[in-house]
């Protein structure tokens, strides 16, 4: 008997020190959403033939002798490269949100925070504006520019508030309760709350992209990847329009590559395969993993070069150049 009882003891003293708690007050920095009006940002387009100073090089896009450079979050930048010995920069679309961009026939496609945009390109020194799909890209967010984080449940763009153009540090002090004692010691203030820290056709002609770009195209198709979804559009038609659902793909994606019958992606852990013989529905073939890291990648010739680079957002400090050999399928 008096073993049960000293067991009932034990087990009480061990619940008691798991449910300690403390509370105190916290005082941190975080990101907080910077709104602009739907219309203001959608007339905010401006296209001029004056050369702009590229700060911060962003995605690129080879296409007739031309470049075009998106500055990450900015705008795109055009360059006469026919000379390569001599590049000369010929205009600047200011483009609010801008990450990506992918060229056929002539026009320039382009994210704009949640809209998809496109450009005639046809005479590359005075581009024009062509049209816009609204709210296509839901889950995109500014770049920030420091590790203070962001509270989910206040960045969401609605008709009164608008649309996320950037981000405003503030500090804040308040009140929080921490449990001591076991696995329940000392969470992390910012997670408790869920903040989060800080990609050959016949007929076609189509730009080259770089290894980072989330935009590729596949005949008459767009493909961007935001996050861990892939977005189709139809570019068959003089106005694209939404093919199918935005899928699902399990992976948050840096970067996507076509080549062949297949896109090649490129996530944080890995290359994953995807065939797109049916063009609008996408199988999953195989994967290649790796450790944790930015990967971007290129496949030629039936051989896929996969970077693994270290930096801010990548977590790590290796680099590593990967090669894969895709002949055997």
């Amino acid at each position: 008997m008096k073993k049960l009882i000293f067991l009932f003891s034990l087990v009480s003293l061990v619940f008691t020190a798991c449910t300690d708690k403390v509370t105190e007050m916290v005082t941190y920095k975080i990101n907080e959403p910077v709104f602009m009006s739907y219309q203001t940002f959608r007339n905010s387009v401006k296209i001029s033939p004056e050369p702009q100073k590229i700060v911060n090089l962003g995605k690129m896009c080879f296409y007739e002798g031309y470049l075009y450079i998106s500055e990450s979050g900015k705008g795109i930048h055009i360059i006469d490269n026919r000379n390569p010995a001599n590049p000369q920069i010929i205009g600047f679309i200011e483009l609010l949100g801008n990450a990506d961009l992918s060229i056929r026939n002539g026009m320039l496609y382009a994210d704009s925070f949640i809209d998809l945009v496109w450009f005639d390109i046809s005479n590359p020194a005075q581009p024009a504006l062509e049209g816009r799909l609204e709210n296509v890209f839901t889950s995109t967010l500014p770049k920030m520019e420091n590790n203070h984080g962001f509270d989910y449940s206040t960045c969401y763009s609605d008709e009164n508030k608008g649309v996320i153009v950037g981000w405003e540090v503030t500090e804040k002090t308040e009140e929080v309760t921490n449990y001591t004692g076991g696995i329940w010691g000392n969470p992390e203030v910012l997670m408790d709350r869920g903040f989060a820290f800080n990609s050959s056709n016949i007929g076609i002609t189509l730009g080259v992209t770089v290894s980072m770009s989330r935009f590729t195209i596949y005949n008459d198709n767009l493909y961007a990847v935001i996050n861990n979804e892939m977005n189709i559009f139809d570019l068959k038609s003089d106005v694209p329009k939404k093919a199918t659902k935005n899928i699902y793909l399990g992976w948050n994606v840096e970067t996507i590559f076509s080549y062949k019958d297949n896109m090649f992606l490129g996530t944080p852990t890995g290359m994953l395969i995807y065939s797109v013989k049916d063009p609008l529905k996408p199988e999953y073939q195989s994967s290649f993993q790796h450790i944790f890291g930015c990967d971007p990648l290129v496949v030629e010739d039936d051989i896929a070069y996969v970077t693994v680079h270290s930096g801010s957002a990548c977590g790590q400090n290796s680099n590593e150049l990967i090669i894969i050999n895709l002949s055997s399928g």
